[in-house]
């Protein structure tokens, strides 16, 4: 049989599978045509100091005509920071302004829900759409990062380190909204993203500890706990990472060491002491796992993914602390 030779890869895409109803020889070329990706759309909810726009909001939210200014000026500014910072939005709705709602619908009459009244905060929540283009197998986390790319865009250095003696002593970056109460973050060496360890003592760290040392990160929207007992969430943490959205709830991941992936550890108790750390070994718990009440408990073992998602489950016994 007499085989057909092409110069390059995209020759021979485009000649012996023309047609070809997946492209999938198309699409695994490194230089990929827009053929092979997605267009995506995100609504992404997010708040913003008037401040880091260069803006100053009335203490009495304004009503008729002057309300409507001062929403279009804010959509306009958000626009204009989310383009400069690569995140470039179709549309901004802002939802409320110092803690008073916004009513979208009737802004064409300049009316406000509670319009004329004192403003409870100094912070503009708004809604941003925008657009990205994936590859189908890459969405996913193609969202996460423009989440996270859009909370980030926005941010003044009064959003974070809140609370008496939060960051004291702390080293590497902070992310928008992150760390959140009194000594949070206290001593801490890790690069944390937006909307991160929230709540007293949440990811102090002791510089005495034999892991301190070990450079850590900690994704967004992880080791966050508010609740009325005194419960942080990853205090005493001494792993290598935590992912996005994990380690939420009271004590998850406490005393932890070693890493956890993206959606996992989130439960009252969840993956407390689960490396038992200082560890000789590296263990890893993966993306979706160990999400329910003292699930993973002192562990001291890796964890696949979406695994051990029942309250109690892979629980270490040796600990006598595994009662739901």
């Amino acid at each position: 049989t007499a085989w057909n030779t092409y110069s390059t890869q995209e020759e021979c895409c485009k000649t012996a599978f023309r047609g070809q109803v997946s492209n999938a020889c198309l699409c695994s070329l490194e230089d990929k045509p827009t053929i092979c990706f997605e267009v995506k759309t995100s609504t992404i909810t997010s708040t913003v100091d008037p401040a880091a726009l260069g803006m100053t909001i009335p203490a009495t939210l304004p009503t008729g005509s002057a309300l409507t200014s001062l929403v279009t000026s804010l959509k306009d500014a958000i626009k204009a920071q989310l383009k400069a910072a690569g995140n470039e939005a179709s549309d901004v709705t802002i939802v409320s302004i110092g803690g008073v709602a916004v009513n979208q619908r009737r802004l064409g009459q300049a009316l406000a829900l509670g319009g004329g009244r004192a403003l409870q905060t100094n912070a503009v929540v708004y809604k941003a759409v925008v657009e990205y283009s994936c590859l189908p197998e890459e969405c996913a986390t193609a969202a996460t990062q423009v989440e996270t790319a859009v909370n980030g865009a926005i941010c003044t250095a009064a959003d974070s380190c809140q609370g008496t003696n939060a960051c004291t002593g702390k080293t590497g970056t902070t992310g928008c909204n992150s760390c959140i109460g009194d000594t949070s973050c206290q001593n801490s060496n890790a690069v944390i993203e937006y909307n991160s360890c929230v709540g007293e003592k949440a990811c102090e760290l002791d510089t005495g500890h034999p892991d301190y040392s070990t450079a850590r990160t900690i994704g967004a929207s992880s080791c966050i706990y508010e609740g009325s007992l005194d419960g942080p969430a990853c205090l005493a943490f001494y792993g290598a990472s935590i992912g996005t959205a994990s380690c939420n709830g009271f004590l998850a991941c406490q005393g932890a060491g070693d890493s956890v992936g993206d959606n996992s550890c989130n439960g009252e108790n969840a993956c407390q002491m689960f490396g038992s750390a200082p560890s000789t070994t590296a263990h890893t718990i993966g993306a979706g796992s160990c999400n329910a009440k003292k699930a993973c408990f002192g562990i001291q073992r890796s964890v696949g993914a979406g695994e051990c998602n029942q309250p109690c489950e892979c629980c270490n016994t040796d600990w006598d602390d595994c009662d739901c």
